[in-house]
């Protein structure tokens, strides 16, 4: 009995000093949040879940209070309790219910609230996705709060058609509203729609002027497209020197493309000592990363054993994860490796798929091969009418030998 006391009298000490070092403003929130007080629930809620040295960290605490008070329609409270579901904090983690407090605090007008409602409809975190429903909520973010991060998705959305109808001249507005407020991802969206005219007329020159503020910032992906600019004097006056440089600087921070382009330039000598063994060196750690024209690059220094031993085995492996990813060219060498039985076994069946991959991406080459395999049945079923076709695909693009074999055998 007298241990019991004595520790019953114990705790009753501690938790009276514990409330005579809490501030007195928590107090007061304390006592607000117990008469039903939304805010002061919700800056209570806040307390639990950041924790101090008066009050320590107690995240079901805070879920508590933050509910009392997003109950009665506040709406930071809201969004604070539909974080805690979305993140498992002080509560099991739920997708459903984190989108429904994100909803009620973004119906409200919380900007923030809503850049999770769009977030939760792109991902399909809780709710089906639906990117016609992000990008109205994005928009509704960026609208409201003014945040140059959410004007430069809203851009994003515009520029590629992720949905709403694809609008180059409206992204072009949102990204140079975010770039007036100097977010450097913006500003090198503006410059690579002036490098490309994108929903502008086409001017390195602007280009290069948006390029180069997010590059002296320490963007990477600003220094690669600087680096290409001097490389090839578009918008600037042509110095490889300065193009390394830039190439370098990206490197450093880790920038895969970067390393491609330093390959390229070892490669033909531009800003550097030309040197193979330099450039198979930098393809082959940017292929590793999965960059497709740095496994492309790294095939062909295989299959023709420039700066490492000729190897058709390695040239295909890599090829193959080229063009896997998409990249023509690789698609087309791939092709021919089949066909020819060049480090791989020979098979029509393949090296016909991977021309008509490279094919219908517009490769001229593949074209006509691919029109050869139909018109010859090699690797698929003969078809003259699709072997034409194809052959006149090749000779549109000015394919000579698909040109005089369409006058040979007047088709």
């Amino acid at each position: 009995m007298k241990k019991f006391f004595a520790l019953f009298f114990g705790i009753g000490v501690f938790f009276a000093v514990l409330a005579d070092n809490i501030p007195e403003y928590v107090q007061k929130w304390q006592e607000n949040a117990r008469k039903g007080n939304a805010l002061a629930q919700y800056l209570l809620g806040n307390v639990y879940a950041t924790g101090g040295k008066s009050i320590p960290k107690d995240e079901k605490e805070a879920v508590k209070w933050y509910r009392k008070s997003a109950e009665q329609g506040e709406s930071q409270a809201q969004y604070a309790l539909g974080l805690c579901y979305l993140e498992g904090r002080g509560i099991e983690k739920n997708l459903v219910e984190a989108v429904k407090w994100f909803r009620k605090a973004a119906e409200k007008g919380d900007a923030i609230a809503q850049e999770k409602v769009a977030n939760c409809y792109l991902n399909g975190w809780g709710i089906e996705k639906n990117p016609s429903e992000a990008f109205k909520w994005y928009r509704k973010s960026a609208e409201n709060d003014g945040s140059p991060t959410m004007q430069t998705i809203v851009g994003d959305f515009y520029c590629y058609g992720i949905g709403i109808e694809r609008n180059p001249v409206e992204a072009v507005k949102w990204y140079r509203k975010a770039a007036a407020r100097n977010l450097p991802m913006a500003e090198h969206r503006l410059g690579l729609c002036y490098m490309r005219g994108i929903g502008v007329e086409q001017n390195f020159v602007e280009a290069i002027k948006w390029f180069r503020k997010p590059a002296e910032w320490g963007l990477a992906e600003a220094q690669v497209d600087l680096g290409t600019c001097y490389c090839d004097g578009s918008g600037v006056e042509k110095n490889p020197t300065e193009g390394v440089k830039w190439f370098r600087k990206a490197a450093k921070q880790g920038s895969v493309d970067a390393l491609f382009h330093l390959g390229m330039c070892c490669v033909v000598g531009a800003g550097v000592e030309k040197n193979f063994a330099e450039a198979v060196r930098l393809y082959r750690i940017a292929a590793e990363h999965g960059h497709p024209r740095a496994q492309y690059e790294l095939g062909v220094c295989h299959m023709q054993g420039e700066g490492v031993e000729k190897n058709l085995v390695e040239a295909v492996k890599w090829f193959h994860k080229a063009a896997e990813q998409g990249h023509v060219g690789a698609q087309y060498n791939l092709g021919a490796c089949y066909a020819r039985g060049e480090g791989v076994k020979k098979n029509y069946a393949e090296a016909s798929k991977w021309f008509r991959r490279a094919a219908e991406r517009g490769h001229a080459d593949a074209q006509y091969l691919l029109g050869l395999h139909y018109l010859g049945g090699i690797g698929v079923e003969k078809n003259q009418v699709e072997g034409v076709k194809w052959v006149r695909a090749a000779a549109a693009q000015g394919h000579k030998e698909g040109q005089n074999l369409l006058k040979e055998k007047g088709f």
